[in-house]
């Protein structure tokens, strides 16, 4: 008995291979590019803060969407023109990020920027650089010591970094340098887990 499979919008038949197998083609895009496309729900901002002798947060990042996840898909920090510390690379220089604290004043307010421009939609989420004032426990999951001046580390998708409704994620550099510019740029998706 012969099986065929059929579009019924225009009869086309699909094509099988001599071993018995469907013709198919296959397009692979990363997942930044398809949450883009399909809903419009990637976002990129920078931020930066001046280096002090002691902790600066860079950027504070809380996610504030009902149902979305806000998902990383890449995190680079970099360090330039640091002067009046110990040179880098030094024990006494590294970036770190790390989850739970709360934002409670100062900084500078950042609007993250939608990578679809043909639409208009916002980030659920809010977002300080600039050495805000944070509250509660700091819960590290990232630390890098810079090796060079102005080198730029990468934290890839990979990682998984994920936040919850409410949950928030920071950088900061801790340093005993007297001056001199964290810098950090990112990549996030707003996700809805069902949609995955």
């Amino acid at each position: 008995m012969e099986v065929r499979i059929q579009n019924n919008d225009d009869g086309t038949v699909a094509g099988v291979t001599r071993g018995g197998q469907l013709r198919v083609i296959s397009e692979s895009q990363s997942l930044p590019f398809h949450i883009s496309y399909t809903q419009a729900g990637v976002y990129q901002f920078v931020a930066d803060a001046t280096v002090i002798n002691g902790t600066a947060v860079v950027w504070h990042i809380k996610n504030t969407d009902t149902t979305k996840m806000l998902v990383f898909a890449e995190i680079d920090a970099q360090v330039v023109d640091a002067a009046g510390g110990t040179a880098i690379p030094s024990a006494n220089t590294y970036i770190e990020m790390g989850f739970n604290r709360t934002y409670s004043s100062g900084g500078t307010a950042i609007t993250p920027v939608n990578q679809n421009r043909t639409v208009g939609k916002v980030a659920s989420a809010t977002l300080y650089d600039n050495a805000p004032t944070l509250a509660g426990t700091f819960l590290q999951t990232q630390k890098w010591f810079p090796s060079a001046e102005a080198e730029r580390y990468t934290f890839e998708e990979r990682d998984g970094l994920i936040l919850g409704l409410n949950d928030t994620l920071e950088m900061r550099i801790v340093s005993d340098h007297t001056s001199g510019t964290a810098l950090s740029h990112c990549t996030f998706m707003m996700i809805d887990p069902a949609e995955v």
